[in-house]
């Protein structure tokens, strides 16, 4: 079986460095590649990259940080919306469905009064076709 060490690394990304935790369809392979001589560095250098994240400690997140992040966002949201404007005071009032209905019927009424008028049959006249029949083209 060949090794291309850009699955491998891909692996690595999405599993980790033990290959217990990969899905069962790639462990043989990952066994496998880590016995190559050229690719059990990845595997190593993975493991270390691992262990340096879990060792990492965090500062701890000040209390109720999530209640101030969703209220702030929660009120933004409200503030981008013009409540002085007419338009925005209505649109608030109706369903989107009656909403969506009127902007068709808009829409309709729109493109129906931009619609041509139906063409009459022009009238011809024989001072505008002159008289050809003899002529050479």
């Amino acid at each position: 079986m060949t090794f291309d060490e850009t699955t491998i690394r891909t692996y690595l990304a999405w599993y980790g460095a033990d290959i217990a935790a990969w899905p069962e369809e790639l462990k043989h392979t990952g066994r496998a590649a880590q016995q190559r001589p050229e690719l059990a560095p990845l595997f190593a250098h993975e493991k270390r990259f691992e262990n340096f994240l879990s060792a990492r400690r965090l500062a701890p997140a000040a209390s109720q940080l999530a209640e101030r992040i969703i209220s702030a966002s929660l009120s933004k949201a409200r503030s981008d919306v013009l409540p002085w404007h007419p338009i925005a005071a209505i649109a608030q009032m109706l369903r989107p469905s009656a909403l969506v209905a009127m902007l068709v019927l808009g829409f309709a009424i729109g493109f129906g009064a931009l619609a041509p008028a139906p063409q009459t049959e022009p009238q011809l006249s024989q001072q505008s076709l002159p008289d050809d029949e003899g002529a050479m083209l």
